[in-house]
């Protein structure tokens, strides 16, 4: 069936339930109606390729739901003023998408399956909204970054959630399946850092959207939404250290920024003398003793030496177990306990503001190191962060 080189219609086009066996050909046509559909090919069955192309115009819609083509659909240097409805539709070959200009005012592609995807960016520019739920292809071939796609898939058509208020919600849901599908294709074709940053866009959106739909009930449920603070807390968290697993070395990271601020703070607190021996043996011998009788009893004061600056200059001390600041960050950090830096140095709460904040701190690193690890733990193994 040709409908191009120069061909016009006015009014609606009907090929709704026909069966082409070759192909459908409409490059160059116009097709132009002020209300309803322009080209109408529902449920059409089409046994070859589908040519929308070279200077093939239309206004209003085209509509090829639930069509079937054997072969590709290919929309390229065309004009578009309306609708495009590809709801269900069956293409056995590629999904052309290239050249587009005009207003496209949607473009669905709902349960729509392909077998190959070939579009551009400034094509999915003229589209105002793209219904991609459950819209499935096996390959991209494309200049589209990773970047790009997940830019369309940032404003695709999601419903609104209602709202508690009397106000119009603002709030979306989330569809997840067109990032799963861009993701489990880019694994695909062995683009797996693309894959990984699509499933961590996808996550982090499934997160806030949990948290939206929660807060958007119409009953009061002061359990849920606590409980829904506290997992966006928790997302957040997961989502900075470890990507929501898909990028765990992110946890490296974490670790390092710990280790540096309490190595700093365990430098800081030994310094100014706020730390002490935490040996029985030394704290009851006669060094030790003198060192506290004769240093500063509490807070240090003008004039007055810390006890452990005193006993450093006792026999006792040389012989003691030497502290390291980054020795003991470590074995605060590392869950091991094999450093030995932590059963011999313990921080002075009551002698100076950095041994008091290092007496806290140290609870908060140790839980950090044990939860890091953890995590760390099952995100490698499979746990968490599953790719789908």
């Amino acid at each position: 069936m040709f409908l191009s080189d120069g061909f016009t219609a006015t009014g609606e086009v009907n090929f709704v339930g026909a069966k082409i066996t070759g192909q459908l050909s409409c490059d160059g046509g116009s097709f132009s109606a002020l209300q309803g559909r322009a080209l109408n090919c529902d449920s059409a069955v089409i046994g070859a390729n589908v040519f929308l192309r070279n200077g093939f115009t239309a206004t209003g819609e085209v509509n090829f739901v639930r069509t079937e083509v054997t072969g590709n659909l290919r929309c390229r240097s065309a004009k578009i003023e309306g609708v495009f409805d590809a709801e269900g539709a069956k293409i056995g070959g590629g999904f052309f998408w290239e050249e587009i200009s005009g207003a496209v005012e949607a473009l669905d592609l709902t349960e729509t399956s392909v077998s190959r995807l070939t579009d551009d960016t400034a094509s999915w520019a003229c589209v105002e909204t793209a219904k991609l739920s459950g819209f499935r292809y096996d390959s991209i071939q494309s200049d589209m970054t990773v970047q790009d796609r997940l830019a369309l898939l940032a404003r695709k058509g999601e419903r609104t959630l209602t709202s508690p208020t009397t106000k119009p919600s603002t709030r979306r849901d989330f569809d997840p399946q067109p990032y799963s599908q861009l993701a489990k294709v880019y694994e695909s074709m062995g683009h797996r850092i693309d894959a990984a940053k699509v499933r961590f866009a996808r996550d982090e959106r499934l997160m806030w959207a949990a948290f939206a739909r929660a807060m958007a009930q119409s009953k009061p449920d002061t359990f849920g939404k606590g409980t829904a603070i506290l997992s966006l807390i928790w997302g957040r968290i997961y989502r900075d250290t470890f990507g929501f697993g898909h990028a765990p070395f992110k946890a490296l990271r974490t670790a390092l920024l710990i280790l540096i601020a309490t190595w700093w703070l365990s430098d800081q607190t030994y310094q100014r003398g706020e730390f002490a021996p935490a040996s029985p043996v030394v704290l009851t011998s006669a060094e030790w003793l003198d060192a506290s009788q004769q240093g500063c009893k509490a807070q240090q004061v003008e004039g007055c030496t810390m006890p452990l600056q005193l006993w450093e200059q006792s026999t006792a001390y040389r012989d003691y177990e030497t502290f390291s600041p980054a020795l003991y960050a470590l074995d605060l950090f590392l869950p091991l306990d094999t450093l030995g830096q932590e059963d011999a140095w313990a921080p002075s709460k009551d002698r100076g503001a950095f041994g008091l904040t290092l007496y806290w701190a140290r609870w908060a690193v140790q839980l950090s190191g044990w939860l890091l690890l953890a995590t760390a733990a099952a995100v490698f193994t499979g746990v968490l962060g599953k790719k789908d």
